[in-house]
């Protein structure tokens, strides 16, 4: 029994335990009167007892678990009711939505129309404004970046070591992306085929391309024959000109409707060149408009934030809360955030020249990702030298709620207008970038297998000029007549003394396949100008070739 509790009221069951104990828990003054109270026939079965009262015991430890279950999810429960009080907050304001809101000291308070168990509402668009508020809300939240970093620069908690180390990251990432930036401008923006190009290929086509010194004679194809042929036997076995030959090959993989005799199917029209260039150039684009959309809402997360100083409040040992951002520290913020959408569009206009002055169709997609991953180097550089504090607040660091101003209220068209700049920059690269390099390079295969290919002609020494085709048929040879039938005499490309006031047939009796009596040519079949007698002797074409 207690202190000042009468005799009677006390259980029987006290004679279980023994007095000394019972003196010493209860506080009993005389435990003589306990016993005498209790009687001497319950001390026999204090053993009994003591089983029924560890059972007891046991039963209480066990009601005790369950009483600290419950109240660890009534604990989380109002945990979730907080944060819908929260949110139910956030979207007062919003037409139609009747909220009760009440402040931390429970001062002002609005009434609620809070909807029903059965789906209804005394306010018929609660549910759904409410659903839509929560849905739009948008949150900044920062990316593990040098960018995002350069925040912290000079607070307590990154410490003096930490604000060195991320202004070092930062000047770093602004050094490689403007190299990296001017290394593209500067090399990689030149069309492959440009005037002068084509020019030289022009003039390569008349001195080289068919020249009969490099002829095929077994298959009977000039140099522009087998450079031009989509044979890979012509083109593998060429001698000279390897580089021209390249140049074809790929013009007709980036342009399957510059093959000569050939009508592309339209499996290959779909994977041409120019279409894949405009999908690359569409995701390039959405990687540019990404960095533009993190530009803008890290200065509109930062706007509502300006105060006279910049203030961090630690929540607990990992959260860290942005309450407030001094002028100072938001003018450095916006000439960097600036300085990063100049370099993103100038990232843009050199990417864009990049990737469509891009003829090989390998490298279209190799170039695309390198363009990105010079858009990515500031996250190379903080996940490379980052201290440890400042990865601990970026990781840490609450959401800023994007104020309303900025794209909330119009949610929707923001997404309408980032498709429609899509759609819009995608056009004018195709019609002022892809139109134009693809015309250079049909000028290019012109040059160099335009026109007729199967002629070839040579040069004498008196200047004299003959050609003859190397398809056409050939008569019997006869004596006294050359035995190529399409070759013709022309008129010398330079004027000679030596040259004879007229030239006339060959001498009769006399074959055109003496190789000894000829000035040129090695092969058998081949009849060139002949001097004998101090005359100039020409090979004339039969009637009718």
């Amino acid at each position: 029994r207690k202190r000042g509790q009468p005799l009677d009221t006390v259980v029987p069951v006290c004679a279980a335990m023994p007095a000394a104990k019972w003196d010493e828990e209860e506080g009993s003054d005389n435990p003589e009167d306990l016993k005498e109270h209790c009687g001497p026939q319950w001390l026999p079965e204090h053993m009994a007892i003591r089983s029924v009262v560890e059972q007891l015991q046991l039963q209480l430890d066990e009601r005790y678990a369950e009483l600290q279950a419950e109240l660890k999810a009534l604990a989380e429960g109002q945990e979730r009711l907080q944060q819908e009080s929260a949110a139910l907050r956030a979207s007062m304001g919003q037409p139609g939505c009747d909220v009760a809101v009440a402040d931390n000291a429970g001062a002002q308070t609005e009434e609620v129309a809070l909807p029903c168990r059965g789906g209804t509402s005394s306010t018929s668009r609660f549910g759904k404004d409410v659903q839509g508020s929560r849905l739009s809300q948008e949150k900044y939240r920062f990316a593990e970046s040098v960018w995002s970093g350069m925040l912290f620069i000079g607070s307590p908690m990154l410490g003096k070591s930490g604000s060195v180390i991320t202004t070092v990251m930062l000047v770093l990432t602004v050094v490689m992306q403007c190299l990296f930036c001017g290394i593209v401008l500067s090399n990689f923006t030149e069309p492959e085929f440009n005037s002068d190009v084509i020019e030289g290929l022009q003039w390569w086509r008349k001195s080289v391309g068919h020249n009969l010194r490099y002829m095929d004679d077994i298959n009977e194809l000039s140099l522009i024959g087998r450079a031009c042929s989509s044979n890979d036997f012509h083109t593998a076995s060429l001698e000279v000109s390897n580089e021209q030959a390249s140049q074809v090959d790929l013009i007709r993989k980036y342009l399957p409707a510059a093959r000569r005799g050939e009508t592309p199917t339209s499996f290959e029209r779909i994977t041409s060149g120019p279409v894949l260039c405009i999908f690359v150039l569409l995701c390039y684009y959405m990687t540019i408009i990404q960095e533009f959309h993190d530009i803008y809402k890290s200065l509109c997360a930062l706007v509502q934030l300006l105060s006279k100083k910049c203030s961090f409040s630690k929540l607990d040992s990992e959260a860290v809360r942005i309450e407030a951002v001094s002028l100072p520290r938001f003018l450095f913020l916006t000439v960097a955030a600036l300085f990063r959408a100049v370099l993103a569009g100038g990232l843009s206009y050199a990417g864009t020249m990049f990737i469509v002055q891009t003829v090989d169709m390998r490298d279209l997609l190799l170039n695309a990702v390198a363009l990105g991953f010079v858009l990515e180097i500031d996250e190379l550089v903080y996940a490379a030298m980052a201290p440890i504090r400042l990865r601990n607040i970026i990781s840490g660091a609450e959401p800023v709620p994007m104020p309303r101003w900025c794209g909330r209220r119009y949610k929707d068209a923001v997404s309408v207008g980032t498709i429609a700049l899509l759609l819009i920059a995608v056009l004018l690269a195709g019609i002022f970038a892809v139109a134009p390099v693809c015309d250079e390079l049909k000028a290019a295969e012109a040059a160099i297998c335009g026109g007729h290919q199967d002629f070839v002609f040579a040069v004498d020494g008196m200047g004299t000029l003959a050609w003859t085709g190397t398809t056409s048929t050939r008569p019997r040879t006869s004596r006294g007549r050359c035995r190529r039938s399409s070759l013709r005499r022309g008129r010398p490309a330079t004027p000679s003394p030596a040259r004879s006031p007229a030239s006339r047939p060959c001498a009769t009796g006399r074959p055109c396949r003496s190789r000894t009596s000829w000035t040129r040519g090695s092969a058998p079949r081949s009849c060139w100008t002949r001097r004998s007698r101090g005359c100039s002797a020409t090979c004339w074409a039969s009637p009718g070739s």
